[in-house]
Protein backbone atom coordinates (compact mmCIF):
# COMPACT_ATOMS: atom_id res chain seq x y z
CA UNK A 1 0.00 0.00 0.00
CA UNK A 2 2.57 2.20 0.93
CA UNK A 3 4.30 1.81 -2.36
CA UNK A 4 0.94 2.63 -4.49
CA UNK A 5 0.34 5.89 -2.01
CA UNK A 6 3.61 7.26 -3.15
CA UNK A 7 3.15 6.12 -6.80
CA UNK A 8 -0.04 7.85 -7.12
CA UNK A 9 0.39 10.85 -4.70
CA UNK A 10 3.60 11.80 -4.46
CA UNK A 11 5.09 11.23 -7.78
CA UNK A 12 1.62 11.75 -10.29
CA UNK A 13 0.47 14.42 -7.90
CA UNK A 14 -3.43 12.30 -6.68
CA UNK A 15 -5.06 14.12 -4.45
CA UNK A 16 -5.25 11.78 -1.13
CA UNK A 17 -9.13 11.81 -1.55
CA UNK A 18 -9.01 10.05 -4.62
CA UNK A 19 -6.26 7.81 -4.08
CA UNK A 20 -8.47 6.02 -1.02
CA UNK A 21 -11.58 6.32 -2.39
CA UNK A 22 -11.01 5.24 -6.24
CA UNK A 23 -11.73 1.84 -7.40
CA UNK A 24 -8.40 -0.48 -8.14
CA UNK A 25 -9.42 -1.04 -11.98
CA UNK A 26 -9.49 3.12 -11.84
CA UNK A 27 -6.09 3.49 -10.03
CA UNK A 28 -4.88 0.58 -12.74
CA UNK A 29 -6.07 2.58 -15.39
CA UNK A 30 -4.12 5.77 -14.19
CA UNK A 31 -1.00 3.69 -13.72
CA UNK A 32 -1.44 2.05 -17.49
CA UNK A 33 -2.09 5.42 -19.38
CA UNK A 34 1.10 7.39 -17.40
CA UNK A 35 3.24 4.01 -18.39
CA UNK A 36 1.81 4.48 -22.09
CA UNK A 37 2.34 8.43 -22.13
CA UNK A 38 6.02 7.92 -20.64
CA UNK A 39 6.91 4.97 -23.32
CA UNK A 40 5.43 7.68 -26.16
CA UNK A 41 7.50 10.92 -24.85
CA UNK A 42 10.60 8.57 -24.30
CA UNK A 43 10.08 7.63 -28.39
CA UNK A 44 9.34 11.43 -29.26
CA UNK A 45 12.93 12.88 -27.33
CA UNK A 46 15.01 9.72 -28.53
CA UNK A 47 13.51 10.65 -31.74
CA UNK A 48 14.59 14.08 -31.47
CA UNK A 49 18.26 12.76 -30.53
CA UNK A 50 18.70 11.17 -33.48
CA UNK A 51 17.51 13.87 -35.80
CA UNK A 52 19.72 16.32 -33.86
CA UNK A 53 23.03 13.92 -34.44
CA UNK A 54 22.38 13.97 -38.46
Amino acid sequence: MEDAYAFYVLVLGMSEDIFFNADIPFLLSVMANKNAYDLWQSAVENKLREEAKK
